[in-house]
């Protein structure tokens, strides 16, 4: 059995894993940033959606807009904690 640790090459969010730890570093604290801008009330899933609904989109068409705030999010947020422990536990040269 291998004693290394396997990790992956690419994160939830289908970026490549860096192969420097100062680039990985980089990202995340770039990944950070967007997830704190994601976070702004005018980006909230629910305030996309009422927007959208008073603007006179249709249902499906409102709801698409809030879930796909919801995916992105969720998917940026898994990347960063992915990342997280991919820096943590990696043997950096």
């Amino acid at each position: 059995m291998a004693t290394s640790q396997l990790f992956p090459i690419r994160l939830t969010n289908l970026m490549k894993v860096p192969e420097t730890l100062v680039l990985a570093e980089e990202l995340l604290a770039s990944l950070q940033k967007t997830l704190i801008e994601l976070e702004n009330p005018d980006e909230n899933p629910v305030t996309i959606f009422k927007k959208n609904m008073e603007e006179g989109f249709l249902f499906p068409a409102a709801l698409k807009d809030a879930t796909n705030a919801v995916t992105v999010y969720a998917n940026i947020y898994q990347s960063i904690l992915e990342l997280k422990e991919i820096i943590e536990l990696k043997k950096w040269d």
